[in-house]
């Protein structure tokens, strides 16, 4: 006969350990190569709406008065409007840029972008 004030301790078992591992060990072996199809889909997203931000930047300044060959090139084109462009249309003076973007991810939205005829265009 046990004593009243003794408190009854169930322990688990092994096998219930091993097989609580094992379900750990499936689900992140499940979910850890889709986390990184999920932030490579995320960089792509992000470089492109970089992209899209540089095309917008860049042909707005050229319909303001920006001269064409004020960047022949794409590279000089978004080394323009990474560090900012000023134009003069008439006796208006305006700025653009792309604030907050990095030289790597000016470059990686790069690879989304055509120049063409003196406009940049987002490439499909």
């Amino acid at each position: 006969m046990k004593p009243k004030n003794q408190a009854i301790f169930r322990a688990f078992s092994l096998v219930e350990l091993l097989v609580t591992i094992a379900v750990i060990a499936i689900i992140a072996a499940i979910a850890i190569p889709n986390i990184g199809n999920i932030t490579q889909s995320a960089d792509i997203t992000k470089n492109r709406r970089n992209a899209q931000n540089l095309a917008f930047v860049y042909n707005a300044a050229i319909s303001a008065g920006m001269p064409t060959n004020a960047a022949s090139d794409l590279p000089g084109a978004i080394e323009l409007i990474t560090n900012g462009i000023n134009t003069t249309n008439g006796n208006i003076v305006q700025f653009f840029s792309v604030d907050g973007l990095t030289p790597r991810e000016s470059s990686n939205a790069a690879s989304f972008l055509l120049f063409v005829g003196g406009t940049i265009r987002i490439n499909p």
